[in-house]
This record gives C-alpha cells, structure tokens and sequence, in this order.
C-alpha cells in the first residue's frame, strides 16, 4: 500500500510539473506574441513618423521654390518680352502646375510631390447648373445621374428651400438614415460633395481611369476663366469628354513647351462653359507622400497656399498634417524622377 501511495502521489506531482510548464509556455508564447507586435508597432510608428516629417519637409521646400519662382518670373518678364528664350528646367516640371506626381528624395528618403494650380480648375461655387450636367455626362454618367448632381449641387448652393426636379433639400437629407439640412449656401470644402445628393464616394474620389469631381472643382476662386496654362487633365476631360491618353497627350505637350499652350488644347477649351487663357499661378495646392516598397502610403501631407503677388512669401489658407485619402485618377502615372540628395527639385 505503501508504495501504491508513493506512486499515486509521484503521479500527482509529475501532472502539475506538466500543467506548470505547459501553463509557462503559454505565458512565455503570449509574452513573446506581445513583444513582437510592441516592436512592431514601434517600427510601424518610426516610419510612419520619418515619413509625415519627410513630407513635411518636402513640402516646405517646395514653397521655398515657389516662392523663389514667382519673384524670378516676374523680374524675367522683361528679358521674356524681348525674345530671350527660357530655359525650361526641373522646378517648371514641377511647378507645371497640372497635380502630376515627380518622383524626388530629401535627405536620402525617397517621396513623390506635386502642385496643383487652383486656378486650373473649375469653381464650384461659380459655375452653372448646366456646365455641371454637361461635366457629368462627358465623364459617362447616365443623363439621370448627371441630372441628379447637377441638380443638387445647385439646390445645395441656393438659399431657398425649393428643390430641383431632381435635387434635394431638407426634406430627403433629413430621411437619410444620419440625417442633416442642406446647407444652403456656398461651399466651402471639396469635401462637403460627398454630403450632396449623387455624388456618392466613386463620383467624388474617381480611380486611375476616370477622374472625381475633387480632381476637377476648386472652392478658392469664383472666376468663370480657367488658368489655361495648368488646367490638368481631368478638367479637360470633364469639360470636353476626350479620352484619358489624349488628355494626359496635351498636358505633356504642354510642358514640353514651357508655358505656350498646344493649339489644339486651346480650341478645346475656348467656346465652353468657361474660357481659358494662361495666367499666373495665384492659389495652388501642395502635396508630397511617402511610399513604402510595396506601395502603401506611408504619409502624405498637403497644404493650401494663396501666393505673394511679388514673390514675397505666401499665406497658408489650409494644412492637412495628415491625409487619409484613396487612390484616384492620375496617382498610377509615374511623374519624372527629379531633385536628388537633399533636395526637392532643382
């Protein structure tokens, strides 16, 4: 018995020696699991850091080159005016104006940067119920879709409560599962689009084949005259409904020929809903982004700035410190490789 006891009880002791270790290895699995996804996180969080900074600093730069831009251009005008050819170099890449994305590094990190004229672009709060309909179907929507937006747009804009055929006022945005007013009024954000009646996130955002409505409008100016010099793309399409490569054609024709307007790209904007003609650039839109190797976003920074009239500085009128956007038209083009150790461009 005695040793039938002693074998019971070495029995006992060998299953909580198991239960103990097994219990550890749990413990030393989960601290393991914890200690991983820590530095994970911590890694995630250095570059995630290193990239919004890079971008930052781009884009500080970049501001720096405008600036330095505009008061040489002006100071040039002259020596222009007379018939001395100007050289075309990598800051009129790009400072052209058109939203292209140029490949660059700062301090040895990779990030890719691009301007955006406002003035390029149509004005939201300016142009007419019918131009946006037109907009609408020279970019494929079906003449209800175009209707509706045009429609809504317009009733969003206006100060009474009387809907379109196919808009909408309070009385649809209030049955809206999250209900709001409209707003009655001008707009004072791309963004507020996607609160409007139609312009569902495909309209606003666009993809790589056709452009959103937030590649083609601007809230910073009220001119019916497009800056034909940097009317990108999009707007192109949108206003004339050519195909993307023919729209991408003109605006390389464009800079390869410095600020001289392609013929073709001039009969195309003139007579339309707006006119065109090339001007300075006044109101302009600065982005730089950081991609990691698979493609992924790893920070993106924009500002909105109104520039000096003489190239003495500029006023900031919007900063995005961090941008959570999604892919659109024109961001799969591969813009020109410039700048290089320690520079944006130039």
């Amino acid at each position: 018995m005695e040793k039938i006891k002693k074998s019971r009880q070495a029995g006992v002791a060998l299953i909580l020696v198991m239960w103990t270790f097994a219990a550890l290895s749990v413990m030393a699995a989960e601290f393991a699991r914890a200690m991983r996804e820590d530095a994970q996180r911590a890694g995630n969080f250095e570059r995630s850091t290193r990239a919004r900074y890079v971008g930052v600093a781009a884009v500080n730069e970049v501001l720096l080159l405008l600036t330095e831009r505009v008061g040489k251009s002006r100071r040039n005008r002259s020596k222009d005016e007379e018939g001395e050819e100007e050289q075309v170099g990598p800051l009129d890449l790009l400072v052209q104006g058109d939203g292209q994305w140029v490949r660059s590094r700062f301090l040895g990190h990779p990030c890719e940067v691009r301007v955006s004229d406002e003035g390029g672009k149509l004005a939201l709060n300016a142009i007419d119920r019918e131009a946006v309909e037109e907009i609408m179907m020279n970019l494929g929507y079906t003449e209800l879709e175009a209707e509706t937006v045009a429609d809504s747009i317009a009733d969003w804009r206006d100060g009474d409560d009387l809907h379109r055929v196919n808009g909408a006022e309070d009385q649809y945005y209030e049955s809206l599962p999250r209900p709001y007013v409209a707003k009655n009024g001008p707009f004072d954000s791309l963004e507020e689009l996607l609160l409007v009646r139609g312009v569902s996130p495909f309209v606003f955002y666009g993809d790589s084949e056709l452009p959103g409505l937030r590649d083609i409008f601007s809230v910073y100016h009220d001119s019916k005259r497009l800056n034909s010099s940097t009317v990108p793309a999009a707007v192109m399409m949108a206003l004339s409904g050519v195909e993307k490569e023919e729209a991408w054609g003109f605006s390389d024709e464009r800079a390869a020929d410095g600020r001289d307007v392609p013929p073709a790209l001039r009969e195309l904007l003139d007579g339309g809903a707006v006119s065109a003609r090339p001007s300075a650039m006044r109101v302009v839109t600065v982005e730089a982004r950081v991609k990691e190797r698979g493609g992924r976003v790893l920070g993106q920074v924009s500002t909105v700035v109104k520039l000096g009239g003489r190239g003495d500085g500029f006023q900031a009128l919007r900063w995005n410190d961090v941008v959570f956007s999604r892919p659109g038209f024109g961001d799969d083009r591969g813009g020109p490789n410039e700048g290089g150790q320690g520079q944006v461009a130039g």
